[in-house]
């Protein structure tokens, strides 16, 4: 247990992402939000946690850890600017959607993050929780 881990008084400090924000844009972009929450889905079905990040507090609070704080940290970037992550992710990822939805959506999401003029929305990355607690 991380409690054991440290010495008494000592801290111990996590981060970990949760993937949620990455499916927030403005102007709102509902393709690209069902196409990235079928994602998270698909892959907590094979072992995934996308979203561990909000429960890291839950779990030092729960080995023991007192004085337990978090804090958050999101960018907002540009739909072209976060394309280079989320493009081969989802390709990559698409056979695992096949079934969860609807072929067009993932289409339109890649239009979306492959599109540089127009009116291109902001997107978000995901959310870094850092989370540290003290024996």
């Amino acid at each position: 247990s991380a409690n054991k881990a440290l010495r008494p008084g000592g801290w111990l400090v996590v981060e970990d992402f949760d993937m949620r924000t990455a499916a927030f844009t403005d102007p709102e972009l509902p393709d690209w939000a069902e196409v990235h929450f079928t994602m998270i889905e698909a892959l907590s079905k094979i072992g995934l946690d996308l979203l561990t990040g909000s429960r890291v507090v839950h779990l030092l609070r729960s080995s023991g850890l007192r004085d337990v704080r978090a804090e958050g940290s999101v960018r907002s970037m540009s739909i072209p600017e976060l394309a280079p992550a989320f493009l081969p992710a989802l390709e990559r990822l698409r056979p695992l959607l096949d079934g969860g939805i609807a072929a067009e959506r993932v289409d339109r999401t890649i239009d979306t993050f492959t599109r540089t003029n127009g009116d291109l929305p902001t997107a978000y990355t995901p959310m870094l929780v850092s989370v540290a607690g003290r024996r």
